[in-house]
């Protein structure tokens, strides 16, 4: 294959194409943040993001539930056994209300994008167009072939195996995201080879007693201090029954028992998260819930019901995928700094799913700035330095061509 721009004259091409069309992409990620849909009610915003992606000259496919799409492109002198990358941005908002006064806040009363995840589909459209127009200026230096996923339910953990089913991961060779992080300014991005998120695990809790009046506690039997009972036991377990060098969190974050000041609670559920990286401490957490269940019972009398639902994997980063993209990051003038993040997160993501099909490698990338961007995810708060999109569209753009150098 013979190469076309040399190296430095199409990264300096996809600077200049990502600067002109920086309004386009900001404008993107403004229409998202205005108009969120929560998790698996993402119509609207496929229906935008399809009239998007067409207007790019390509061609899109819907999921059966018409929430979620993909697009293919590949430059004009694209050859049949050039592999295909896959882009991949999450399109769900967060149950939360906004305390945002930009234009382009919510209008969709108690949810917003308090998570990126209207910037992380921007980036995607953004990596998109700036891949279409160094075609049409033909500043591709090789053929390059990506694939555009726009993915819903992620909060949910729904989102990535919808999309496996619809053949979003068919033919590729890999799969790239990015994260945005408001602990990192604009211009730095970071990311780590191997583990880079945990696994989660949520649980239900029931405790089932008998019910009574407070002044006589000795005939009844309290759910609630069985409860009680049962999250101490467990805080104090966990670091006790694996390595404590293998990281594992146990969080109890609801709890409902009781119905009057004066009545012993008869029923008392509590529900929570467990992250892991190694499946033997995830094995070991969740055998000791039950352990802890059977004592919790003999002990108070009551009946304990311990399930599992909503397993999200580990994400990890493929070492090569991530060599590629890391030093991409280095070669873009828009970057400033790339760093090693030392620790994985004990978040999770849902790009995991993807993971266990194809290898994947998913970056930060900063977005406080002197104004907005530096308020935590999942907060009312939350936004960004709108100045990160052109870099993270460009990072992806860039990573794909060079991906696709190496067939």
């Amino acid at each position: 294959m013979k190469d076309g721009p040399s190296t430095t004259t199409w990264r300096s091409a996809v600077a200049q194409v990502s600067a002109r069309l920086s309004a386009d992409i900001v404008a993107v990620r403004r229409h998202l943040h205005a108009n969120p849909e929560l998790s698996m009610q993402e119509f609207a915003t496929t229906a935008y993001l399809v009239e998007r992606v067409e207007s790019l000259g390509v061609a899109v496919d819907l999921t059966d539930q018409r929430i979620g799409l993909i697009g293919d492109w590949q430059s004009q002198q694209t050859e049949t056994s050039l592999r295909r990358i896959g882009l991949r941005g999450d399109i769900d908002a967060l149950p939360i209300a906004t305390t945002c006064s930009e234009q382009y806040a919510s209008r969709s009363e108690g949810v917003m994008h308090a998570c990126g995840h209207d910037a992380h589909a921007s980036m995607v459209w953004g990596a998109l167009a700036i891949l279409r127009e160094l075609d049409r200026q033909s500043a591709l230096p090789w053929p390059v072939a990506v694939r555009a996923i726009f993915q819903p339910a992620e909060e949910t953990s729904e989102g990535g195996p919808l999309m496996i089913a619809a053949g979003a991961l068919q033919g590729l060779s890999g799969v790239l995201a990015l994260h945005v992080d408001p602990t990192l300014p604009v211009g730095k991005v970071a990311g780590r080879a191997g583990p880079f998120t945990a696994a989660c695990d949520c649980f239900d809790v029931e405790f089932i007693g008998r019910a009574g009046h407070s002044a006589r506690p000795h005939l009844c039997i309290d759910a609630l201090a069985a409860a009680a009972s049962w999250i101490g036991e467990m805080y104090a377990r966990v670091p006790r029954i694996h390595d404590c060098r293998d990281p594992a969190v146990v969080s109890v974050g609801t709890i409902q028992g009781g119905a009057a000041a004066n009545i012993v609670a008869g029923q008392t559920q509590l529900s929570g998260t467990i992250r892991t990286f190694s499946e033997s401490a995830r094995a070991a957490i969740m055998q000791e819930m039950r352990n802890v269940a059977e004592a919790t019972e003999k002990t108070f009398g009551c009946q304990v019901e311990v399930t599992f639902s909503a397993y999200t994997p580990s994400v990890h980063n493929d070492p090569e995928l991530h060599r590629t993209m890391f030093e991409t990051a280095q070669s873009l003038s828009s970057v400033e700094q790339v760093e090693t993040i030392e620790l994985p997160s004990m978040g999770a993501e849902d790009f995991a799913f993807f993971a266990q099909h194809k290898p994947v490698c998913m970056m930060r990338l900063g977005i406080a700035g002197p104004l907005r961007g530096a308020h935590a995810l999942h907060t009312a708060a939350f936004d960004i330095d709108e100045r990160a999109l052109c870099i993270g569209a460009s990072l992806l753009a860039a990573t794909a061509i060079e991906l696709c150098k190496r067939t």
